[in-house]
C-alpha cells in the first residue's frame, strides 16, 4: 500500500513532542500564511483542533490517493471516528521524547500526508518543517557544535 491513514497515536504523539520541553525547550510554533501561530500547552481544545487539522491533511492525501473511497474504506487503522477529542490529552503517553524518534514520526507523518497537490503548501506541511527543525536541534551535541564549519585542524590536508 502506498499511502494510508495514521493512527490516532500517530497524532498525539506529534502533538506530545511539540508540548515536550525535551523538543521545544521555548515552545513550538510555526509560520504558514502570513502568520505566526503558537498552540497553547495548556490549552486541550486548541490542542484538539490542530490534531484534527493534521489528521484531516492526511485523510486529505489518502484519499487523493485511493479516489472515490470513503475515509470507512481508506488503508489505514480502521478506528471508525476520525475524530480526536480534547480528553484523549488527559495524560501524556509517553514520558520520554527522543529526537530520532520525533523525526522518523515527522518522517512517517509527510510521507503519508504529501500524495495531494496542496501537501506543500499546507499548515501540516508547515508544522512537520517546524517540528522537524526543533527536533534537530534537540539532538546530542547540537547546541554544543560549532556555527558553520569547524576550524581546520590539520593545514595542508584537502577534503577527504
Amino acid at each position: 500500500m502506498s499511502a494510508y491513514i495514521v493512527g490516532k497515536d500517530h497524532i498525539l504523539y506529534l502533538l506530545a513532542a511539540m508540548v515536550s520541553r525535551r523538543i521545544c525547550p521555548h515552545g513550538f510554533y510555526w509560520f504558514h500564511g502570513g502568520r505566526t501561530t503558537e498552540p497553547l500547552a495548556a490549552d486541550m481544545d486548541k490542542a484538539a483542533e490542530l490534531a484534527n487539522a493534521l489528521w484531516l491533511e492526511n485523510i486529505r492525501s489518502v484519499s487523493a490517493r485511493y479516489p472515490g473511497e470513503s475515509s470507512g474504506t481508506l488503508p489505514g487503522p480502521g478506528c471508525g471516528s476520525y475524530v480526536i477529542l480534547a480528553t484523549d490529552f488527559s495524560h501524556n503517553r509517553w514520558q520520554e521524547m527522543d529526537p530520532v524518534q520525533v523525526l522518523k514520526a515527522i518522517d512517517a507523518y509527510a510521507y503519508q500526508s504529501c500524495e495531494h497537490d496542496g501537501w506543500e503548501s499546507s499548515e501540516a506541511h508547515a508544522i512537520c518543517e517546524a517540528l522537524r527543525h526543533r527536533a534537530i536541534q534537540a539532538l546530542p551535541g547540537y547546541e554544543e557544535a560549532e556555527w558553520g564549519a569547524p576550524a581546520v585542524r590539520k593545514p595542508g590536508r584537502g577534503l577527504a
